[in-house]
């Protein structure tokens, strides 16, 4: 594979990890404020999605740069 197909495909998947963290972000926040996702609403529960969907959209790409630092070098 040569090493722009190879970066291609990161890119997307570094880009689809912060898209799926916003996502679970927005879906925390629609379960906070209730009536949209349930007919209740549970704050605790979508603050505690938000959070994760914002930890997950921020972090998961700097991990994933790691680990494909460590397979360039062939660790």
């Amino acid at each position: 594979m040569r090493d722009e197909d190879l970066w291609k495909k990161r890119y997307g998947v570094m880009q689809l990890t912060r898209i799926g963290g916003l996502i679970i972000a927005l879906v925390g926040l629609l379960v906070a404020k209730g009536g949209v996702v349930t007919d209740n609403a549970y704050p605790m529960t979508g603050a505690f999605l938000v959070v994760v969907g914002i930890f997950d959209a921020l972090l998961s790409p700097r991990i994933l740069k790691r680990i494909f630092d460590e397979q360039d070098r062939g660790l």
